[in-house]
């Protein structure tokens, strides 16, 4: 997978970032975000309906899924944003981190492009786990791609880090710079046949700074408690509470949402690998 490294200080990138973030977010959702939509449907995995296929096809969730309830909803079946769009820019203005997506279709691959840039004077910590760090593939489901109410099963491998929240597991970016990574979607993903319209986003991806470090010790602990259960929620929620986001310690931020026509048949297949 081709990863890109760029990790740069320019002062003119400063004004012209802060200049763009609102036009940016705006132009790449003139639709709007379609997470109200529930996503009734899967794609993507050749086990579905309680059994293996020979080749992928949309499915119900309802049918593919053994933990139903008389309370369930389409909602509870699938992964979502933690925040809405509004929510998330105002979190990135307020923290001076932005973090924008760019996709584009280069030859049979859809590449996905993710730019963090620190605009605040001090120094910025990106957790690795949720990013493809140094040539590593992506360890977690770290896209929401969805087609009106079908979303893309993830088909990429898991990783057991464990909880380390240690400095060593956090890549720094300097002050007035950014980070740059791209993935290769169809590694991941595989795209319905044919011409469809998508919405392709990055979850949220846990951001601190360097006075995060000085409890680092409690931090590791608290977050191993919360592992127990429902880690993000309960972190998210304890950050919150605790006034972490107005002391500028922590903060889960997501990308804007690219929507975009991709036809399916002109693209390379994972299967087909």
């Amino acid at each position: 997978m081709d990863i890109t490294l760029n990790v740069t200080s320019n002062k003119i990138i400063h004004c012209l970032y802060i200049t763009t973030f609102t036009l940016m977010f705006f132009s790449t959702n003139l639709k709007g975000e379609n997470y109200l939509i529930p996503k009734k449907n899967a794609y993507g995995s050749l086990v579905f309906a309680e059994k293996k296929h020979e080749h992928p096809g949309v499915y119900d969730l309802f049918q593919s899924n053994k933990f139903i309830t008389k309370d369930t909803t389409y909602f509870d079946l699938t992964p979502d944003y933690a925040m809405s769009k509004n929510e998330n820019i105002i979190l990135q203005q307020e923290n001076q981190v932005f973090l924008t997506l760019a996709v584009e279709s280069v030859k049979k691959n859809i590449i996905a492009i993710v730019n963090v840039y620190n605009a605040h004077d001090g120094y910025l910590y990106i957790y690795k786990k949720n990013i493809p760090y140094n040539g590593k593939d992506l360890c977690d489901k770290r896209f929401l791609i969805t087609s009106y109410d079908v979303i893309l099963d993830y088909l990429g491998g898991w990783c057991n880090y464990g909880l380390d929240m240690s400095s060593s597991a956090w890549l720094e970016i300097p002050p007035k710079s950014n980070y740059t990574y791209q993935v290769n979607l169809n590694d991941y993903y595989v795209f319905l046949p044919g011409k469809h319209r998508y919405n392709v986003g990055t979850f949220e991806h846990l951001i601190v700074r360097s006075n995060w470090f000085r409890n680092e010790n409690i931090n590791t602990a608290m977050f191993n408690i919360l592992n127990q259960s429902h880690p993000k929620k309960k972190i998210d929620d304890l950050l919150y509470n605790l006034d972490l986001y107005g002391a500028r310690l922590g903060v889960f931020l997501r990308s804007n949402e690219v929507s975009l026509l991709i036809d399916g048949d002109e693209l390379d297949s994972l299967y087909s690998k």
